[in-house]
Formats: structure tokens, C-alpha cells, sequence
């Protein structure tokens, strides 16, 4: 899994995550391809992505021409496979932290006392994260780069247990690397795999077959 790079800013830097369109324009260098997925937390900073698709085709569409970013929110942090050099960058807004008014969330954190921001709002958001930066890892042979555009996988006391859920990635915070990495990776990655048909003529081929 060479040449997997984790970007973790300090702050958000110009080009990488500014919001809405601007992100896969300068994150995305080479051959005019962004090979871009981009995850947020929250619908309201979804704000000019690529429509309301169903999953399925989304993906599908993704998968099926390089020059396509993949706007997603919470249902994207998981499930999502597209292999191969079709997805070469993760863009993801933040560290998952479940919503604070959770009912369900408020109880465990009143039953957990001085513990419950390690014992139970952390681990889940750990899983996440690292299943998040899992969506650019689904082969061995996968390269790309993961950028995190929340400062507290950086600075914060408990990013030592984040970084332990992520895979093996190699860390850079300078954006020049980051965009020296994309180039390097988008100047070696393999033809772009054949997607087959869309999820609507799948199930339509599929009810054909039945009867």
C-alpha cells in the first residue's frame, strides 16, 4: 500500500477544503482528473455537491469517469467501494463525532461521569474515521491521499487514539507535498477499471433474468 498519504492541516489550507467546489479544483492536480471524494459530517456543509442520486448511482458514476467528484454526507463514511485509481483523494471535513443531542449519547455520557468523552463519545468516532479513510483503501495495490481538514487530529489530547484506528499512512501537514504525492500518484495510476452497467439497468437486467 505505497505512496498512502494523510494530510492533517492545522488549519484549513487555501485549496484544500475551503468548502463546496473549490476543494477538488486545487486538490485534485494531473491529467485534469480529480479522482475526488469528498465526505462531510453534516448535510448543511454539504452545500453545492452533486445532487440527491441515489447511492448507487452516484457511485456508479464516480467510478465511471475520472474527471467526477463525489460529494457525500454520513452515509458515505461507509459501504462505498470503488477500487482502483478511479479514487486517488478522500476529503474529510472533520472527526465524526456523534451529534451531541443524541438522547441515547446524552444518558451514556451522564452514566459514564468524568469518563464519557473517552469511553463513549471517542471509540465510535475513532471506528469512523478510520472507515472514512478506509473509502481510498480497497485493494492492496490502492494509492492515494486522505485529507483531514479538522486541526484537532493535530492538536488535540486524544488524537494519539485516532491515529492508532487509521491505517499506515505517512503524515504531512506542507500542501506542497501533498499536491507533489498527487502528481506522483495520477502520473503512475492504471486506465480507470470498467464500472459495468448503472444500478438501475443492473436491476433491470436482473429482473429479466428471473422470468
Amino acid at each position: 500500500m505505497g505512496g498512502q498519504l494523510a494530510a492533517q492541516p492545522r488549519a484549513v489550507p487555501a485549496g484544500l477544503g475551503e468548502g463546496g467546489r473549490r476543494t477538488p479544483r486545487r486538490a485534485g492536480p494531473g491529467r485534469g482528473r480529480p479522482d475526488t471524494r469528498v465526505v462531510f459530517v453534516h448535510r448543511s456543509r454539504r452545500e453545492g455537491g452533486c445532487g440527491e442520486d441515489s447511492a448507487g448511482a452516484l457511485q456508479h458514476r464516480f467510478a465511471s469517469d475520472a474527471r467526477t467528484c463525489l460529494f457525500g454526507t454520513r452515509s458515505f463514511w461507509q459501504g462505498v467501494d470503488v477500487p482502483g485509481s478511479a479514487c486517488q483523494l478522500v476529503v474529510l471535513d472533520r472527526i465524526p463525532f456523534a451529534h451531541v443531542e443524541d438522547p441515547l449519547l446524552k444518558a451514556r455520557l451522564a452514566a459514564a461521569g468524568d469518563r464519557g468523552f473517552m469511553d463513549v463519545t471517542l471509540p465510535p468516532a475513532a471506528v469512523l474515521l478510520a472507515q472514512g479513510a478506509g473509502r481510498l483503501i480497497r485493494s492492496t495495490t490502492d494509492r492515494g491521499v486522505v485529507v483531514v481538514l479538522d486541526p484537532r487530529l493535530s492538536t488535540a489530547g486524544y488524537a494519539s487514539v485516532l491515529h492508532q484506528t487509521l491505517p499506515g499512512f505517512y503524515l504531512a501537514r506542507d500542501k506542497s507535498r501533498v499536491i507533489a504525492s498527487l502528481r506522483a500518484i495520477d502520473s503512475q495510476a492504471a486506465p480507470l477499471a470498467p464500472a459495468g452497467p448503472p444500478p438501475a439497468e443492473r436491476r433491470r437486467l436482473a429482473r429479466a433474468e428471473s422470468r
